[in-house]
């Protein structure tokens, strides 16, 4: 009977136990969970730090200050936007430049480094700045760095008068005029006159000794275009160098061939004078993707393959063969 007794009493305590022990997990699986929370705020908290600084806390009207704003951050924490316009208060910003460096062991430095200046005096304050990022969950967050004050003083101090003299009497010729002042730049004029006479009469002199090439302009053309063919340029790669003469050989051969301004002209230009020069549609098209072509090498920095300057090449040679009333031939490197 007693057994039995003490049988049904200890049923009974656990019993009763089994409610606390439930409660006391439930508070434990609660205490563990915020403590979770907490140490991912913090941790989230501790990601970015915003540093805001300027190189001079004093300087004159006018002058370029330094101001760098500095955002360390996680590597997994990515600087979304700093909204900086053309000024910072009273500072107008006159420069920007952005750097990128890792620190630590998995960490980022943005270095935001912008060059200000001010034209007011006094007290002067650079105000803080919203940075937002993006953290690795994908939510935004926004810090703002701090706010700093620039003391910005007047060129002219207080004494800045003090070396200013006065105005000097005017100078006094006597009564006669200085005639002599005008003999001598009537002299100095009258010497730069005769330079210039005797030095375009030598720059005549030598044009009229260079023997006239009478030979047709086709003739002339095929002869250039031979040379710069044999030449090195394309085995050196100066493919640029080698439009260039290409177009001049062209165009020195187009003046005399049909009787227009060729050497003066924009290719635009050119196509409407070829145009009015009866040339054929076909000889049109010819020279002007010639034309094009150099075009994009001189001016768009374009490189060609040797296979499109050697096409390039036959559409000259094919064009004042054809066009210079000669039969075509072809023609290739030596």
């Amino acid at each position: 009977m007693k057994g039995a007794f003490l049988r049904l009493l200890g049923r009974g305590a656990k019993r009763r136990s089994r409610p606390v022990w439930v409660f006391l997990s439930f508070l434990i699986l609660v205490a563990s969970a915020l403590a979770l929370l907490c140490s991912y705020g913090l941790a989230s908290a501790a990601q970015v730090s915003v540093k805001s600084e300027i190189n001079k806390q004093q300087a004159y009207v006018g002058d370029r200050l330094t101001y760098t704003l500095t955002v360390a951050a996680d590597s997994g924490v990515s600087l979304d936007s700093i909204p900086i316009a053309e000024d910072l208060g009273k500072f107008e910003v006159k420069g920007r430049n952005y750097s990128l460096s890792p620190v630590g062991s998995g960490g980022l430095v943005h270095r935001l480094e912008f060059t200000v200046t001010a034209y007011e005096t006094g007290r002067l304050w650079i105000p803080s700045v919203p940075v937002s990022v993006v953290e690795r969950d994908g939510s935004r967050a926004e810090f703002e760095s701090d706010s700093l004050e620039v003391t910005i003083l007047s060129v002219a101090g207080a004494d800045s008068t003090a070396d200013i003299k006065g105005l000097k009497p005017p100078v006094y010729f006597g009564r006669k005029f200085p005639w002599w002042y005008v003999v001598a730049a009537a002299v100095v004029v009258a010497a730069a006159v005769f330079w210039l006479i005797r030095r375009r009469r030598k720059t005549v002199e030598v044009a009229a000794q260079e023997p006239v090439d009478t030979r047709p302009p086709w003739v002339i053309a095929q002869e250039r275009l031979r040379k710069l063919r044999e030449s090195d340029m394309l085995p050196a790669g100066e493919y640029k160098l080698f439009y260039l003469q290409l177009t001049a050989i062209l165009r020195a051969y187009l003046e005399p061939r049909f009787g227009i301004d060729a050497l003066d002209r924009t290719t635009y230009e050119l196509r409407g004078e070829l145009k009015r020069a009866n040339l054929s549609d076909s000889h049109l098209n010819l020279v002007m993707e010639l034309f094009q072509s150099a075009d994009l090498v001189k001016f768009a920095k374009h490189r060609p393959t040797v296979g499109e300057v050697e096409a390039d090449f036959q559409k000259g040679w094919l064009f004042v063969q054809e066009t210079g009333e000669k039969r075509p031939v072809e023609v290739s490197g030596a």
